[in-house]
């Protein structure tokens, strides 16, 4: 049995995506021709990975207006539970570089993972969704949203 190689996550986005982005968020273009610059960042992102030799393909994730990224905000691993104020400059940070209206929350992968129940306590993981919950509305306060 071969070995199995996927890709998995994004793919940095073209240099034209990224600028139209920005010109996009200032209204200086409009959502149709923002959509078209979409659909080739798709299809050149499939050419490429078709070129690799990939089994799999991925469109790279370009993330379109009306998608959203959630960001992992709470450690499931660690046992110390995160402050709201932690949570909050996680939040905060990632708005530097995905639009407020774009983003969410969530913690980094399940807090049982592969049916684990014994690596974070039951009462740690409500604590840290607490965490997040709370930290995620203190972020928004603060941005206005």
């Amino acid at each position: 049995m071969p070995i199995p190689t996927e890709p998995i996550g994004s793919v940095p986005r073209p240099h034209v995506l990224q600028e139209a982005m920005r010109d996009f968020a200032e209204g200086s273009i409009s959502s149709e021709k923002m959509d078209r610059l979409f659909d080739e960042a798709v299809r050149e992102t499939i050419e490429q990975f078709e070129a690799t030799g990939s089994p799999v393909i991925t469109d790279g994730e370009h993330l379109k207006s009306n998608q959203r990224i959630y960001v992992g905000v709470i450690d499931v691993i660690n046992e110390d539970v995160e402050s709201v104020e932690t949570v909050r400059d996680r939040v905060l940070t990632a708005t530097e570089y995905i639009p407020v209206a774009q983003i969410g929350t969530t913690d980094d992968c399940g807090f049982s993972p592969f049916s684990d129940d014994i690596v974070t306590a039951r009462s740690i993981a409500f604590a840290k969704i607490k965490a997040r919950v709370r930290g995620t509305k203190m972020a928004a306060a603060q941005l206005g949203v």
